[in-house]
């Protein structure tokens, strides 16, 4: 779909029937990596806080790799002139 609700309401839903009968980990991540980055982003975040063991999957280095920059937010700040990677997958 290219309407973004549509997206968004796809992803939900993939989630929630991956969640519901398992075994889906390496599909969903494979499928998230045909999406639109912040999309792609939502599904293994929404999969991971469902209990989704994406991050066991082979296609999730490949996916980690592809995103980097939405997965690492490179503005958490720990002081005056120093900023670190904070993951954003909590």
């Amino acid at each position: 779909p290219e309407d973004l609700d549509k997206i968004h309401a796809l992803v939900a839903s993939m989630v929630q029937k991956a969640r519901q009968r398992g075994g889906y980990e390496s599909r969903l991540v494979e499928y998230a990596n045909l999406l639109p980055s912040e999309f792609a982003v939502l599904l293994v975040k929404d999969a991971l806080r469902a209990g989704i063991p994406v991050q066991t999957t082979d296609e999730f280095a490949e996916f980690s790799e592809k995103h980097k920059d939405l997965i690492l937010d490179e503005d958490y700040e720990t002081g005056p002139g120093k900023r670190t990677s904070n993951a954003a997958w909590a």
